[in-house]
Order: C-alpha cells, then structure tokens, then sequence
C-alpha cells in the first residue's frame, strides 16, 4: 500500500501528477493507493476522481481534519468531528 502526499493543484512535492503516481504504483506491484494527511478532505474531493480515473487499484484516504492552525502552539484543526465524519462520507460514496 502506498499513499502520497499531493498539494491541492494535484501534484507531488516532486511535481508529479496523480496519474503519474498511479501508473508507477501500479507498475510497482502495490495493491492499494491513496492521499495521506498532507490535506483534509475538501481537498481530496478535487483529487479523488483523478485517482479513481488513472487508477484501478483500492484507495487510501488518510486525510487531516482539514488544514492545521497553531494556536497556543498547538496544532488545531477546523473541522469537528461530525464535519469530518459528513465529508468522509461523501468521498466513500465516490469512491
């Protein structure tokens, strides 16, 4: 199983695609692929349909509750657990 990390215009920290991704994941052998908590899951809604297209493989979503704020140096995250829970959802019917 592999998951990446991709910025909210759908590229690697190396600049590759999702497409990209996936065929070297696939050609590898793996047997899953998916985002890690480098987003939430509002991002991943833009990303998801990329990965279900160039890939054929089951898929990760491992997101943050949305992007993370520091506050009295902590980190905080926006979304509640019942947003959370809403968004995940919808990805999961997508998917």
């Amino acid at each position: 199983m592999v998951t990446f990390t991709f910025d909210e215009d759908g590229r690697l920290l190396t600049g590759g695609s999702v497409a990209a991704a996936a065929a070297m994941v696939e050609g590898l052998g793996a047997d899953a692929i998916g985002f890690n908590c480098g987003l939430g899951p509002a991002q991943f809604k833009k990303l998801l349909p990329d990965m279900l297209y160039y890939s054929n493989l089951p898929i990760i979503l491992n997101p943050n509750a949305g992007m993370p704020e520091e506050r009295n140096g902590k980190a905080h995250f926006e979304l509640s657990p019942e947003e959370f829970a809403d968004l995940m959802h919808e990805l999961v019917k997508k998917a």
